[in-house]
C-alpha cells in the first residue's frame, strides 16, 4: 500500500509538472507524465478517477495532443532557408484524402531576381520552373493545407514570415500562383494538371509526372462573395473544399481576418480553363480560381518526401 501511495504522490507531481510545462513556450518535460499514463499503473488509475485530479489530468492530456498537432514545425536540417512541415494531408469535400506528405520543405522567400524583385512567370512556366530544380509548384489545397499549418504555428516568427507574405510578398501584393487549374465547363478543380488541361499558355513538357488530381463540384448556386457566406452554401462549400483540401476551410476566414483582409472566393460564369491564385488583393485574401492562363506573378516552391 505504502508503494502506491508514492506512485500516487509521483503522479501527482508529474501531472503538476506538465500543467506548469504547457503553459510555456516551448514544453520540455512532459515524457514523465506520458510515460506514467502509458504504463497504465494502479496509482494512474486511482488520479484518473480523482474527483478532481481526474478533470485536471483529462484537460492535459489533451493540451499535450493538441501541443503535438500543432508542432509540425521544425527547423529543417542543412537547409537554413527552409521551414520543415510534417504530415500534411489534403482531404476532398468527401472527407477523402488525395495528397500527403511526410515532410514539405517551404522556402522562407520567394524566388526572387537579382535586384531583390519578385520574378514572375505564368502557372504553367512555373511549374516547369520548379521541377527543372528538384522541386515542385505545390497544389492550391497543399498551399492551403501550408498556410494552416503556419497558422497553428504563428506564434514562431519564421512561421510568421512565410504567412505574411501572402499579404504582401514585397510588392504590395500576397498573389501566389499554385498548380492548381479549374475547368469551369466541366466543373473540375484540376490539382496538378497536365500539358493537355492548359488550353493556352502552356507547353510540352509533360509536367507534374501523371499526378494529376481532377475532382468535381457543381456550379449550382455560385457567386462571387465571402468565404463565410460560401461554406453557408452547400454547393460553394463542396468547390472550396476541393479547391483548398481542407477540412475546415474556415481557418481561412481566421487568416484574412488576422490580414485585416476578409477571405473572398471568386467564381466564373464562363466555360474556360482558369488557373488558381492564392493571397492577398488590395481588399481581401482571395481564393481567386478564375485567372487567365497568361497571367503571371510570383510563386513559391516546395520540396517534399512521402
Amino acid at each position: 500500500m505504502t508503494e502506491i501511495i508514492t506512485e500516487y504522490k509521483r503522479c501527482v507531481a508529474a501531472l503538476e509538472e506538465a500543467e506548469k510545462d504547457l503553459n510555456s513556450d516551448k514544453p520540455q518535460n512532459l515524457s514523465v507524465l506520458e510515460s506514467m499514463l502509458s504504463s497504465g499503473t494502479s496509482a494512474m488509475r486511482m488520479l484518473q478517477r480523482h474527483h478532481a485530479y481526474g478533470p485536471r489530468l483529462q484537460e492535459v492530456v489533451g493540451k499535450i495532443k493538441e501541443y503535438k498537432e500543432r508542432k509540425p514545425l521544425v527547423a529543417a536540417a542543412g537547409v537554413s532557408d527552409c521551414l520543415l512541415l510534417e504530415n500534411i494531408c489534403c482531404t476532398d469535400a468527401d472527407g477523402n484524402e488525395f495528397e500527403r506528405h511526410g515532410q514539405v520543405y517551404v522556402p522562407k522567400s520567394i524566388d526572387k531576381n537579382g535586384d531583390g524583385s519578385p520574378i514572375n512567370n505564368t502557372p504553367y512556366n512555373w511549374i516547369v520552373y520548379f521541377e527543372q530544380r528538384g522541386m515542385s509548384l505545390p497544389s492550391f489545397a497543399l498551399s492551403c493545407n501550408i498556410l494552416e499549418a503556419l497558422w497553428k504555428n504563428k506564434d514562431n516568427p519564421e512561421c510568421m514570415q512565410v504567412l505574411m507574405n501572402y499579404k504582401d510578398k514585397g510588392n504590395g501584393y500576397g498573389w501566389h500562383a499554385q498548380n492548381t487549374l479549374v475547368n469551369w465547363g466541366s466543373a473540375q478543380v484540376i490539382h496538378y494538371p497536365s500539358d493537355a488541361d492548359f488550353t493556352s499558355n502552356g507547353g510540352n513538357n509533360n509536367i507534374n509526372n501523371g499526378g494529376r488530381m481532377p475532382l468535381q463540384f457543381s456550379r449550382q448556386g455560385f457567386k462571387d462573395c465571402t468565404l463565410e457566406d460560401a461554406l453557408k452554401n452547400p454547393g460553394m462549400e463542396r468547390f472550396v473544399k476541393q479547391l483548398t483540401g481542407l477540412r475546415n476551410p474556415d481557418v481561412l476566414v481566421e487568416i484574412g481576418k488576422h490580414f485585416g483582409k476578409p477571405a473572398y472566393v471568386w467564381t466564373s460564369g464562363s466555360n474556360d480553363t482558369r488557373a488558381a491564385w492564392l493571397g492577398c488583393s488590395n481588399d481581401n485574401l482571395v481564393l481567386f480560381a478564375i485567372s487567365y492562363l497568361s497571367s503571371s506573378s510570383a510563386a513559391r516552391g516546395v520540396r517534399s518526401s512521402s
